[in-house]
């Protein structure tokens, strides 16, 4: 009896399968018959390029990005540059040493969920420019050094100044030339004026700067192969700040007797100058990269 009764509701729970089946939609009778993915699971995560090398106008480094979301997006980038010039013309020696030091926290925003985004972020710069200029194989023999040769030297130097463009230079070693009267004393050795004068010049830029641009992405597809980054954008670096400082025994007996005079006339040429560096605070950023996922 016990047998009979489970065979029947057997029976009943197989009928009742076969008519649920066929008086149910199709999709829906597709969704609890057939298909594994269920609605209410979570989207299957999406799959980035997290960390890729990088070239830009800041230099080389690297890129780490994370995805929220086909439409959000967060990068971290890295850069770096050095570079560094020397040039010797006729009796002057330049020397310039550039360093580019980058870090950026970037926010990315795909409008159309698809490879174009717009970026808004913040830089921190460690990014300076240091330059120096003295004068090359141009030296004073003898024990004593009346102001005279002392003035002689000057001019000479003021002229070979004003034919390689720095006219400023040369007004200043006129002046002295005109007005000095006290003589050098070496005792035993040659005075190179390489070492009798020198300007030094550091530039920097604030720590901070804010970053606006948009760019093209293919890094978030899941599929194997070639995947690049492309950004154009602007970099506001802020008021560059220059400093001069001065060096040598000329430029010490100058301290020591027009000290006041010579302090004014520095702090008169950085203002001229960060004036001219004003033009460069907007600083353009093109960087690309490049992978392959295999």
């Amino acid at each position: 009896m016990r047998c009979a009764v489970l065979r029947a509701a057997r029976r009943t729970a197989l009928m009742g399968g076969v008519l649920l089946g066929f008086a149910t939609p199709s999709g829906f009778a597709q969704v609890l018959l057939f298909d594994t993915e269920y609605p209410w699971e979570p989207p299957p995560r999406v799959e980035s390029a997290r960390v890729l090398s990088k070239l830009s106008t800041l230099g080389q480094g690297f890129e780490y990005r994370y995805s929220y979301s086909p439409s959000i997006g967060l990068r971290a980038e890295s850069f770096e540059h050095q570079e560094r010039r020397e040039r010797v013309h006729e009796l002057l020696r330049t020397e310039l040493q550039l360093n580019l030091r980058s870090k950026s926290l970037l926010f990315d925003w795909f409008p159309f969920d698809g490879r174009f985004r717009a970026t808004v972020g913040i830089y921190a710069n460690r990014s300076e420019l240091r330059g120096a200029a003295s004068f090359e194989d141009f030296y004073f023999e003898g024990v004593d050094i009346s102001a005279e040769q002392i003035n002689r030297r000057a001019r000479e130097a003021a002229r070979r100044l004003q034919q390689a463009g720095y006219d400023e230079y040369a007004q200043a070693l006129d002046e002295f030339a005109a007005a000095n009267t006290r003589s050098i004393t070496v005792e035993g050795r040659t005075l190179e004026l390489r070492d009798a004068a020198a300007v030094y010049a550091h530039v920097r830029v604030p720590a901070f700067a804010p970053y606006f641009g948009f760019g093209w992405a293919n890094t978030d597809g899941k599929d194997m192969g070639l995947f690049y980054t492309v950004d154009i954008g602007v970099l506001d670096v802020g008021q560059a700040r220059l400093e001069y400082s001065l060096g040598g025994s000329l430029m010490d007996a100058m301290r020591h007797y027009y000290g006041a005079e010579l302090n004014a006339w520095i702090a008169e040429e950085e203002r001229e100058a960060e004036e001219r560096l004003r033009r460069y605070r907007y600083f353009p950023v093109v960087s690309l990269g490049v992978g392959y996922r295999f």
